[in-house]
């Protein structure tokens, strides 16, 4: 015999968006029969006790409604399996509580609070216009009301504002481009946008282009389309605005609220969209990606770092470090989006140890303030290694640079004693002690500088410091040719004058800073030039410089000038000093500057930049050539325009030719530039995919999600080849807006 319609269903069944605990029980309520459809509503009783908590069981939830407490729409319901559906207004008088049904961006309801005035009305999109009996016109909207009398000028798809105390229209919206809506069905249920176009389709669906908060567009069916407002939403809406997160952006999300909330310090996260491009581009770069952080993060402590960390690594977000952000090869741009680790507030000196001649730093403090200080404090001791004036010791520790006194003081890397690092998940490791030397275990110090942040995050380092020289001077020479000039550069270091600097700058260099007016009221000879630095006692300095004398009017040097007083020094040095700010002072409108560097042995120098420059002479391009001779390494830069295409690409053709050439006359692609995105492909030509493979395995052992500054020196294995090195963003290339970025699952 039958038994009649079913009064329950099994919880299984049940509709996702109910959110209901599958594993409590067997039968969910089934709603009654209503104004929505099964699939668009949720019985008083899911309302109640499952999604507000205010009753245990069935029994509880009587009670409540049996007290006529609830009103859907501003009528009371007593029926608990009342279906209670999209835009619906629940109120609950006793407690002054409001809520609204809609639909979440993953599809679900959300029980979203709303005040009293908005309680009073609720907004029904039309599905039919018609004439009834007596030709009276009325609607009928999405919930089964029908309205009599509307205004002439609403038509199907409209949107309705429905006054709860009157049952009336009091306002309407257009379904035009233009409006906001919501998205009601589909697999873009619950976003919401601007409608941006209409497609119309004969014989199938008409198709409805939105675009959200963050520019993201997306299409759905006309008939999931509900519009909800015209210069602003008629409703409140959720937090999360109906946007969308990937996978990746909702990892980024749940990232940095716990850092925020465990740091407990509003201030260590930034996501202004200023900060986030100052901390994804450069104007110094020659790659600048398309993709920005998601965040910036200011941590004041190593601890704060370690936190950053174990929660990025959580979540796999990437983690970009930065300190000065002057690097030449995006070494610090976010390919894949992520965290930038900003040292900002970490640039102290934490101990001064003059005796033993050493200081630890944190990561932020430029090498120039570093000598400042410690001028001040009269140790005697300064720390040698200069790179560009605003570079800082974390970025001159990940990248191994140098600078103008590595002929005599070498690079970086023969200037750490130790380092504090934190690695990927947060773990803090110190490499070794404060010994001047040690034998114990392997080199980690070697490991991490140099590594660009790919293997762990400096936050203190200890460096060596030299002892102040007696007296300084500075020489200056020009010659006829740049063979000549490398020729009396070998020759010097042959000789094994301990020379402080040893510069070289080619007549195109001289004839810029001429131009510019930066060394004025001083000119130079528009020759290849070379300028000396000596350091030592009075006596020294004074032998060295009458043996290069020597050795520059050997090989054809003319009116060699050296500084008897600071002044001088000062001057005969400015030209040196200002070779790059009167390089970019040349730029007009719409022209850039790449500036890229490699190094050979000494005997090859004048080779590889007499056949770089014939190159760019005979491509008619404007570049110059400046350098650390005494150390085989020199910098060209080359003037191009950056909007147009073709003369891009032959500027990278003449950088990778260069390229090709030093690695031909056994150099490196750079000297101190260091590899970043720019110059991967360089580094399997220099070293072979085999030594680069074995750099990926220490990688994958220290980092195995690969979320230190991924991308950089090795592609990430997992993601696909166009996006590691798309020749197109070796360029300066359009910004794009924070989180559109691929996800590292």
């Amino acid at each position: 015999m039958a038994r009649g319609i079913k009064k329950h269903q099994k919880r299984l069944s049940a509709p996702s968006h109910w959110l209901l605990d599958k594993l409590s029980g067997v039968y969910a309520p089934k709603p009654s029969a209503g104004p929505h459809k099964l699939r668009d509503c949720m019985p008083l009783i899911v309302f109640i006790r499952n999604r507000l908590k205010y009753a245990l069981n069935y029994r509880e939830t009587r009670s409540i409604l049996m007290q006529r407490l609830v009103k859907v729409d501003g009528k009371v319901r007593t029926d608990m399996t009342y279906p209670a559906g999209f835009m619906d207004v629940i109120s609950i008088e006793k407690t002054g509580e409001n809520f609204r049904l809609i639909y979440d961006t993953k599809g679900r309801f959300t029980v979203h609070r709303i005040q009293a005035e908005e309680a009073e009305y609720k907004l029904g999109k039309v599905k039919r216009v018609q004439l009834g009996k007596g030709g009276i016109p009325f609607l009928v909207t999405h919930d089964a009301r029908t309205i009599r009398y509307p205004d002439p000028l609403i038509k199907v798809n409209d949107t309705v504002k429905i006054d709860l105390a009157t049952g009336k229209i009091t306002d309407f919206v257009k379904f035009d481009t233009g409006a906001i809506a919501m998205v009601t069905g589909g697999r873009n249920m619950g976003r919401i946008g601007v409608i941006t176009h209409r497609e119309r389709h004969d014989g199938g669906f008409a198709i409805v282009h939105i675009k959200d908060a963050i520019d993201n567009t997306f299409a759905t069916r006309e008939s999931n389309v509900f519009v909800i407002g015209q210069d602003k939403p008629w409703i409140s809406i959720p937090k999360g605005k109906g946007v969308k997160l990937t996978i990746a952006e909702e990892q980024n999300k749940q990232a940095i609220d716990e850092i925020v909330a465990e740091i407990g310090n509003p201030e260590i996260i930034s996501t202004d969209h200023e900060d986030l491009t100052t901390h994804g581009y450069s104007e110094w770069s020659t790659v600048n990606l398309e993709t920005l952080p998601v965040a910036v993060a200011y941590p004041r402590s190593t601890e704060d770092v370690a936190t950053i960390a174990r929660i990025c690594h959580k979540h796999r977000v990437p983690l970009i470090p930065y300190s000065g952000g002057t690097s030449l090869e995006g070494n610090f741009s976010a390919p894949y989006g992520g965290v930038s680790v900003d040292f900002a507030h970490m640039d102290r000196i934490l101990q001064l140890n003059k005796d033993d001649m050493d200081v630890v730093v944190q990561p932020s403090i430029g090498w120039q303030d570093l000598n400042r200080k410690l001028a001040d404090a009269e140790a005697g001791l300064f720390f040698p290694v200069d790179p560009g004036p605003t570079a800082k010791i974390g970025g001159m520790i990940g990248t191994n640079c140098s600078g103008t006194n590595a002929v005599r003081y070498g690079t970086m890397k023969d200037w750490v004693i130790n380092l504090t690092v934190v690695l990927a998940d947060g773990r803090v490791i110190k490499t070794r002690r404060r010994p001047r030397k040690s034998s114990a275990g392997y080199n980690l110090n070697g490991l991490f500088v140099g590594s660009e942040g790919t293997l762990g995050i400096v936050t203190e380092a200890t460096l060596k410091l030299a002892v102040i020289p007696e007296t300084y001077s500075v020489g200056v020479v020009s010659f006829p040719t740049i063979r000549d000039a490398a020729a009396a550069a070998a020759g010097v270091m042959q000789a094994g004058v301990p020379v402080n600097c040893l510069e070289i700058m080619d007549d195109v260099q001289m004839r810029v800073v001429n131009l510019s007016g930066s060394t004025a009221p001083r000119t130079w000879k528009e020759l290849p030039t070379l300028f000396f630095k000596f350091a030592g006692s009075k006596a020294s300095v004074a032998e060295n410089i009458s043996t290069v004398q020597a050795i520059t009017a050997r090989n054809g040097g003319a009116d060699f000038a050296f500084a008897e007083d600071e002044r001088e020094q000062k001057v005969l040095w400015s030209a040196r000093k200002e070779s790059l700010w009167s390089m970019l002072a040349l730029r007009k409108d719409g022209q850039d500057v790449w500036s890229t560097d490699v190094a050979v042995p000494l005997s090859r120098l004048a080779d590889l930049i007499e056949v770089s420059k014939k190159e760019m002479d005979d491509l008619g391009m404007f570049a110059s050539i400046l350098g650390h001779v005494g150390d085989g390494n020199f910098h060209e830069s080359i003037m191009y325009s950056k909007n147009d295409a073709k003369e891009r690409d032959k500027v990278a053709r003449c950088v990778d030719n260069m390229v090709n050439r030093a690695l031909n006359m056994e150099g490196t692609c750079t000297g101190e530039h260091s590899i970043g995105w720019g110059k991967k492909a360089s580094l399997v030509k220099e070293v072979g995919q085999e030594t680069v493979d074995v750099m990926a395995t220490i990688k994958q052992a220290l980092d195995p999600r690969w979320i230190l500054n991924p991308g950089k020196i090795m592609d990430v294995p997992w993601m696909p080849k166009e996006t590691n090195v798309a020749l197109a963003d070796v360029a300066v290339t359009p910004i794009r807006k924070a989180g559109k970025q691929n996800s590292l699952e």
